[in-house]
């Protein structure tokens, strides 16, 4: 179960902070490991190897590190900005054995395949708001949302509560694991309280548009749904974790897997 076993890609430095006073389960413990490109002439840089093995020199043991709050689940916020990588976090995740769910995801099931859903937003915007099999059509109801923020709040005032009822059940049928939950608005929405920790992936804004332009993403459709959220820098401050994503898809997955191994390892220990 050791945390020590991953190299970063080379020459990608890391940073690790020693406490967060946002988590309650590792008050006593380290608690804010962000694993983000960081220079500074006073500040530890080295790989994710180094620096986990700097912060247990710096607290005595692996054991206290894992152990020294006693804890039967783990309930892992994922948020991030649009283009992030947030969906490629969660599926790290899903592959290393978490159990995972996309609030999106959810979303996406509600509009395509619920149907008293469907009724109240074709009721609310119109019945050309579906396509002829009756399903929501997603890409013209968000052109219409996000460019009115009256329509916007009555969809979150619609979905946000069901989409909150169903991630809760979610949680709550996993004891004894390490849950996962991605949450685009989990900070504009003050859902933070629900979890034990929160990561953040984040990347540049010229990263992000790269990937979103080459989904077909409008520069339009980026700049209102980025509007619609907190700056990153913000989300990155607020989280126990951060997982840089302007590398490699291999360089995002050592970073979920360092997470999850030091978080699994203390969940199954704890257990």
């Amino acid at each position: 179960r050791s945390c020590d076993s991953f190299t970063a890609e080379s020459g990608s430095p890391t940073k690790i902070y020693l406490s967060s006073p946002r988590s309650p389960l590792l008050t006593s413990t380290v608690t804010h490991c962000a694993m983000t490109p960081w220079s500074a002439p006073d500040c530890v840089t080295a790989s994710i190897v180094t620096i986990f093995k700097y912060v247990i020199n710096q607290i005595g043991s692996v054991d206290y590190f894992l152990l020294s709050t006693e804890v039967f689940s783990l309930k892992l916020g994922i948020t991030g900005g649009i283009g992030c990588g947030k969906s490629a976090v969660l599926d790290a995740f899903n592959a290393l054995g978490a159990a995972v769910l996309s609030s999106d995801a959810i979303v996406r099931n509600l509009l395509e395949k619920d149907a008293q859903v469907q009724a109240e937003i074709a009721d609310y915007f119109g019945a050309g708001i579906l396509k002829p099999e009756g399903v929501v059509d997603r890409k013209l109801l968000a052109d219409r949302v996000f460019k009115d923020p009256e329509d916007l709040a009555w969809l979150e005032e619609t979905l946000h509560p069901i989409v909150r009822a169903s991630w809760q059940k979610f949680t709550e049928s996993h004891a004894k694991a390490l849950v996962c939950i991605e949450i685009p608005l989990l900070y504009e929405k003050k859902l933070e309280k629900y979890f034990d920790f929160v990561v953040s992936v984040s990347c540049t804004d010229a990263v992000a548009n790269q990937r979103l332009l080459a989904k077909g993403f409008s520069e339009e459709t980026i700049f209102l749904r980025r509007s619609q959220q907190l700056p990153i820098a913000l989300k990155i401050s607020k989280s126990d974790f951060n997982i840089e994503n302007n590398g490699s898809l291999e360089y995002l997955k050592q970073q979920c897997q360092l997470l999850y191994q030091c978080l699994s390892a203390r969940l199954g220990d704890a257990t």
